[in-house]
């Protein structure tokens, strides 16, 4: 008789925890979704230039605001 490999059966043990452990996490955060703001869905498909463009300009305004000290924060010579 022909057996399936083990390592499919693994996987699909592994598929059954992986959705049993998302259905639970849905099932205890369900409650607090009305509180959550939703993004719709954009009108038109953004172009992936955009889309990189818009990446781009976020990481550079983040990596700027890194840079600047915080108020009352007293910095070492061994921070970051």
């Amino acid at each position: 008789h022909l057996q399936a490999p083990r390592s499919h059966t693994h996987t699909r043990q592994s598929d059954v925890v992986t959705h049993f452990v998302t259905m639970r996490f849905l099932h205890l955060v369900r409650p607090m979704l009305c509180v959550l703001p939703e993004v719709e869905q954009p009108d038109r498909k953004i172009p992936f230039r955009e889309r990189i463009l818009w990446t781009v300009i976020v990481l550079f305004i983040f990596l700027v605001c890194c840079q600047i000290p915080l108020y009352g924060v007293q910095t070492t010579k061994s921070s970051d």
